[in-house]
């Protein structure tokens, strides 16, 4: 049995995950929407703007909530794996960043830091399965 994926309290964390993804698809298309095709102006589009970013809290929220109702193996395998998820984010925010600097890259927005770390979650999630 896996302790990731059975129990009360990895079902709430995987409705609730998919409500803050929901949310922010949602969000981020109605605004995509509002301020491309319609034009919304400011001072709407202020608001509208970092409106995509609050499920994020969201998403912080349901984590916290799924490793405190964890047990200590659990918690301990996922707290590795975001240290380790948050680190490959920074290396890759980092290196592409000195890239735009020093090579002539393409601008990246921030909004993609967000999609990148659950990418390296996900990636880190497939090889992290001891607490050592």
């Amino acid at each position: 049995m896996n302790p990731f994926t059975t129990g009360p309290a990895s079902r709430e964390y995987q409705l609730a995950t998919a409500g803050w993804f929901t949310l922010y698809g949602v969000i981020l298309f109605t605004v995509a929407w509002a301020v491309d095709g319609r034009g919304l102006a400011a001072p709407w589009v202020y608001p509208a703007a970092v409106a995509p970013a609050l499920p994020i809290a969201g998403f912080l929220w349901t984590v916290l909530r799924f490793m405190d109702r964890s047990d200590e193996y659990v918690r301990a395998v996922l707290g590795k794996t975001y240290v380790i998820a948050v680190h490959l984010t920074l290396l890759l925010c980092v290196a592409w960043g000195f890239l735009e600097v020093y090579a002539g890259f393409r601008h990246l927005a921030l909004f993609w830091v967000f999609p990148v770390f659950w990418v390296a979650v996900a990636v880190t999630g497939r090889f992290i399965r001891t607490t050592r």
